[in-house]
């Protein structure tokens, strides 16, 4: 991988066979906390509603196949998104492609052999820093943005993000 600035904000890097998988492993951190919160409020739920309402210890079985039924579904349903984000990242950021990210005051710009990106300022409702991923998120229908991956982004840069979707909060 070599990262080359092409100015004081923009920077291009060759993408390599590891970038999805990075991207797409930070992609399923996010999401992880949610998960365990629903499995504890589902455990509450079905182990102590029982026991709440009959008083009797051996409704906890009940409460048990229940609770066993909905984890498996929330498993099942993480297990099955995170392939689907390393093909949705693996098809935006081809392997072996250049990758070019230009942050600015007026927005970000991503350029790779098939997409040229550029989301405004103003569409910028949060940044959210990884790992190796810095997530962009924009107002509207889509949610998600753009990933970028951290090489590419520095500290600078990710102030000057911040600091959009603070204004467009704002408005």
């Amino acid at each position: 991988m070599t990262i080359e600035a092409t100015g004081t904000t923009a920077k291009t890097m060759r993408v390599d066979a590891a970038l999805a998988k990075r991207l797409a492993k930070d992609a399923g951190r996010r999401h992880l906390a949610p998960v365990w919160i629903g499995a504890a409020v589902l455990a509450v739920i079905c182990l102590g509603w029982p026991i709440f309402f009959t008083g009797n210890p051996r409704s906890l079985m009940t409460g048990g196949f229940w609770l066993f039924i909905a984890l498996t579904i929330l498993i099942a349903a993480r297990a099955m998104r995170a392939p689907a984000m390393l093909r949705l990242i693996e098809g935006v950021y081809p392997r072996g492609d250049e990758l070019a990210v230009e942050i600015d005051e007026t927005g970000v710009t991503t350029t790779t052999s098939i997409a040229h990106v550029h989301i405004p300022a103003r569409a910028i409702t949060s940044v959210a820093v990884a790992r190796h991923s810095v997530s962009v998120r924009v107002s509207g229908i889509a949610g998600q943005g753009v990933v970028l991956p951290r090489e590419l982004v520095d500290d600078a840069a990710v102030a000057t993000l911040r600091a959009a979707a603070s204004r467009a909060r704002r408005r």
